[in-house]
Parts: structure tokens; sequence; C-alpha cells
């Protein structure tokens, strides 16, 4: 299932799930696998108008940030961020993304 085919929901329902996944680096094909299921799911979420609990490694691209936060929320997350001395904080989840 792709986000584009993801089932939208328009009722208020939160659900959080955690997925966690490990494998030895000498297996490539299960390495491979992880890292789709792990781009598979937060697209999916986005699709279906959730958004993902930031936490760990993350490698989301500017378009995935936006239908995820939307961006407004972005542009004042950046300034949030110049204000508070915090643009070398988290820089592989958020910095360089341009709303």
């Amino acid at each position: 299932m792709s986000a584009s085919t993801s089932p939208r929901t328009t009722a208020s329902v939160r659900h959080g799930i955690g997925v966690f996944a490990s494998a030895p680096r000498s297996d490539g094909l299960a390495v491979s696998e992880i890292r789709r299921v792990q781009r598979w799911l937060p697209e999916t979420c986005a699709g279906a108008g959730g958004r993902p609990y930031l936490y760990g490694a993350h490698a989301f691209d500017a378009d995935l940030l936006r239908a995820f936060y939307g961006a407004p929320a972005l542009r004042r997350l950046a300034e949030l961020r110049v204000r508070h001395a915090l643009t070398h904080v988290n820089r592989r989840a958020f910095g360089g993304v341009r709303p």
C-alpha cells in the first residue's frame, strides 16, 4: 500500500505504535527490507492524515514533513530554533528543511 492509497479517517482517533527492528549489518537483505518498511510506515501515516511521534533517527524529506505538519508550522519551528539557538540540535530530522 502506498501513501496515496492509505485509508483516511475523519474520526478523532489517536493511536500510538512503536516499531523497532534490528538486523546484523552483514544481512543486507534484512537491512534493506527494514529500511523499506521504515520509510513506508511514515508515508502511510501521512497518507492517513496522521503525524508520527518524532524520536530516534528520521530521514524525512521536505515533502513528507510538509505533509505531516504543514508549511506554517515548519516556518514557526525554524523561527523558534533560530530564536533559541537550537539550530545545531536534531539537524538530521529538521535541519535544512524549508517549508
